[in-house]
């Protein structure tokens, strides 16, 4: 009953529940291109999880546990290790494309801050040159 009286994220009532990438820009798998809101959605939603404790605490723990594990095997137990060094070189790519939502985002900050500051110049430039 109460999820009836939710609103989703378009503001309107209603039973009809939406999933996470219509509540959240930018937090589906697409083929389409990203706009520069779900592009810096996913970079403030990407500092978040790396900034976070509980995901640093996490991810420690489990490469930890990981290497004790490969120091722990016996000789022959090459696939466990070889299974152990996947799970962690895994790990490290899902954390790089943390990495580059974050790069991305604070590329498209520095563009817009350049654009902004380049269109101040023109448009002092114009002030300055109608004076003359």
């Amino acid at each position: 009953m109460a999820e009836k009286d939710r609103q989703n994220s378009s503001g309107k009532k209603g039973s009809q529940s939406t999933s996470k990438s219509e509540r959240e820009p930018g937090l589906s798998f697409t083929e389409r291109p990203l706009t520069r809101e779900e592009l810096l959605f996913r970079g403030e939603q990407a500092a978040q999880v790396m900034e976070s404790t509980v995901f640093c605490l996490a991810y420690q723990s489990t490469i930890q546990s990981y290497q004790d594990q490969i120091l722990a095997s016996e000789e022959h137990e090459t696939r466990k290790r070889e299974g152990l060094y996947l799970k962690m070189y895994a790990l490290g790519e899902a954390v790089g494309e943390l990495g580059g939502f974050i790069h991305m985002a604070k590329n498209l900050h520095v563009d817009a801050l350049h654009d902004e500051q380049a269109n101040r110049r023109e448009v002092e430039e114009n002030r300055i040159g109608g004076l003359n």
